[in-house]
């Protein structure tokens, strides 16, 4: 479902006229060109008089996926970014399910709700928070493993996990 309402973002058309056309295409426009001219967008020259651009916490400029920017247009990267992490979220929900319950299909179930659900869904057109939330669970699954466990593989999977999370670019969900 979520994979059909992207489809026109893929092929370069926006489907949402609301912040994706108005704000984040524009600003994930700006970081590739920087990025393209093999600068780190530290600074937005054209908003206003200017804005920090890698301080807004927003944009993921150090987000690891963020590399793959210069590849591909704005709006592609965006529908990409935002398809990829759509799967994510049901990947890591599977994950994070699949340590409570004995079943593989109510996991499934739950990883499939969390992530066709409208709280994501309806979030789409505020990419970062579909990049922030699909590593919750990991993080909830990290914790629940260094508890049971408590191995320094477990203590850095956890730490890995959480800065992702910070990463991510919609700090409100780290902060959640």
């Amino acid at each position: 479902f979520t994979g059909v309402l992207l489809w026109p973002l893929v092929l370069g058309r926006s489907l949402y006229w609301g912040d994706i056309a108005l704000y984040f295409e524009p600003m994930q426009r700006f970081a590739t060109a920087e990025m393209r001219a093999g600068r780190i967008p530290l600074w937005n020259p054209y908003i206003l008089c200017g804005q920090p651009f890698v301080g807004n916490p927003q944009m993921g400029v150090f987000y690891p996926l963020s590399m793959f920017a210069p590849l591909f247009s704005a709006s592609r990267f965006i529908a990409l970014s935002t398809i990829t992490h759509m799967f994510l979220c049901g990947l890591f929900m599977y994950y994070y399910l699949r340590k409570w319950s004995h079943y593989r299909t109510s996991a499934l179930c739950g990883a499939l709700v969390y992530m066709g659900s409208t709280c994501l869904v309806s979030r789409i057109q505020f990419p970062p928070m579909i990049v922030s939330a699909a590593y919750c669970p990991l993080v909830l699954a990290m914790v629940d493993n260094c508890l049971e466990k408590g191995t320094l593989r477990y203590w850095l999977g956890l730490t890995r996990s959480i800065g992702l999370l910070v990463l991510s670019a919609h700090p409100q969900i780290a902060y959640l």
